[in-house]
């Protein structure tokens, strides 16, 4: 798990280092002469405690990047009609995927909450959630292709459209001048200044 925290993060999250480096204190006590058997197992609990921690904690981060990296996509394709991707087939399944990911999400940070000392129910809820979210980013990238044809199209069709604006723009300054011209010929015929 860590591992794979690690590999998307490209650097070691702080809150997970913490954890380990409280677990391996516990540890070392163990070690000492003067502590008495029951002494560490006790070590031996608080240490299975922030490995625990550490574990929920990799999930949790998981989760926040792979939030992270939706929410960099959909900006990325800001403006971008993703309806045209796939006859709206990907739109369609990308928002069900992200909202079934939101939810797992959710569902498994409450279930931390109400079964705080049945960790292995905040685990399977959390793998749920991580699982959806990979499942979103893997068809993101499956449809790679078609999204990037799309945005450049898009991309097409605006600069079009820039160009249009601009000639629209340039042709009404034209015009105004012209007519701005004629009404002072008109005004000095008239007023015969």
């Amino acid at each position: 798990m860590l591992s794979l925290v690690e590999s998307v993060k490209v650097k070691f999250p702080i809150t997970i280092l913490n954890e380990l480096r409280a677990l391996q204190e516990h540890v070392f006590r163990c070690f000492s002469s003067t502590i008495s058997e029951i002494e560490a197992v006790e070590e031996i609990n608080k240490a299975k405690g922030h490995l625990e921690r550490a574990i929920l904690d990799c999930y949790k981060e998981l989760l926040v990047i792979y939030e992270g990296k939706l929410k960099d996509f959909e900006k990325s394709y800001e403006g971008i009609n993703l309806a045209l991707v796939k006859d709206g087939a990907f739109l369609i399944k990308y928002q069900d995927g992200w909202d079934t990911a939101q939810k797992l999400s959710v569902s498994a940070r409450r279930t931390e909450s109400e079964y705080f000392n049945d960790k292995l129910q905040a685990y399977a809820e959390y793998e749920k959630a991580v699982m959806a979210y990979e499942e979103v980013l893997s068809y993101i990238k499956e449809c790679a292709p078609a999204l990037i044809h799309v945005k450049a199209c898009t991309d097409v069709v605006q600069v079009k459209e820039r160009k249009r604006r601009r000639r629209e723009n340039w042709m009404f300054a034209v015009i105004s001048s012209v007519i701005g011209i004629v009404l002072g010929y008109i005004l000095k015929i008239v007023v015969g200044v």
